[in-house]
């Protein structure tokens, strides 16, 4: 069996990392990616029950600052998406994820 990145190679905690480091640059670059106070806060205005899902702190706090400066509701929640045990099967209508491309 082939030897993965993934086997030797923590990529949660690798993002993570990113991410904050990005986050904490406060660049422009780390605005728009993942949470950080831009999709889910146009989902909440515009009517959704929005729940935030990142491994970053600095990014989820991005979201809950929009969210608190324009009066909207988010469920903020910090985890690795190799594990969504946190959520109950079926919790979603739907589930966004803007930059699954990557």
């Amino acid at each position: 069996m082939p030897v993965l990145p993934t086997d030797t190679f923590d990529i949660f905690e690798h993002n993570r990392t990113a991410w904050d480091r990005q986050a904490a640059s406060r660049g422009e670059w780390s605005r728009p990616v993942s949470a950080g106070g831009q999709q889910a806060p146009i989902l909440a205005a515009a009517g959704a029950d929005v729940t935030v899902f990142d491994a970053s702190a600095v990014q989820l706090e991005q979201d809950e600052m929009v969210a608190d400066r324009d009066g909207l509701a988010l469920k903020i929640v910090q985890g690795d998406m190799r594990d969504l045990s946190v959520f109950a099967d079926r919790s979603f209508d739907i589930i966004v994820h803007p930059i699954s491309n990557l």
